[in-house]
């Protein structure tokens, strides 16, 4: 199982709860540079070269991807990439936080713990 996560603090909060990260930079940081749009979308080779066939991954934005139809485009992209290689990818959905602010996979761990990611996991 391995989350995939688009910011450090993300990834090292996620890594020390226990939980397999690693950090991308951008909604798109995945992919190799495209000069055509219209140019297939294709991991960048540090992720190309991963055992993805079978593996579980957890794609985790922040809680704004509700209100965001680009990160969704982009989640979607993702998701495409991994499962084109193999990987059973699948979307976590993280709580706003307070008053419905903007929440990353760091926020969630601080302030809820890491047995409701787990829920959300499951």
């Amino acid at each position: 199982v391995t989350i995939l996560v688009g910011d450090r603090k993300s990834v090292a909060k996620a890594d020390q709860d226990g939980f397999p990260c690693v950090g991308l930079v951008g909604v798109y940081g995945w992919q190799v540079k495209r000069d055509d749009p219209a140019a297939p979308r294709t991991l960048i080779p540090d992720l190309a070269g991963g055992a993805w066939a079978g593996r579980r991954v957890y794609l985790a934005y922040d809680s704004d991807l509700a209100d965001n139809p680009n990160v969704r485009r982009a989640e979607w992209h993702r998701a495409e990439a991994l499962a084109a290689v193999g990987a059973d990818v699948r979307a976590v959905r993280l709580p706003a936080g307070a008053g419905g602010a903007k929440a990353g996979l760091d926020d969630v761990l601080l302030n809820r713990g890491p047995d409701p990611l787990r829920l959300l996991l499951d």
